[in-house]
């Protein structure tokens, strides 16, 4: 592999790490702070839709 092949991975897997750290940090002080609701109402819905599109096919 290219010299500028490696540079280029190292970026991305650098990038990837922090916005993953980022987003874990973000969710948790959410989670701290709101709760599970909205999840729940996520959830739901999103189930709901599933078995719907399911039983339609």
């Amino acid at each position: 592999m290219p010299a500028f092949c490696w540079t280029n991975f190292i970026v991305a897997v650098l990038t990837a790490a922090i916005a993953g750290a980022l987003s874990i940090k973000f969710l948790l002080d959410y989670l701290k702070n709101k709760g599970f609701g909205i999840f729940a109402i996520y959830g739901f819905i999103l189930g709901a839709v599933v078995i719907a599109v399911y039983f339609i096919k």
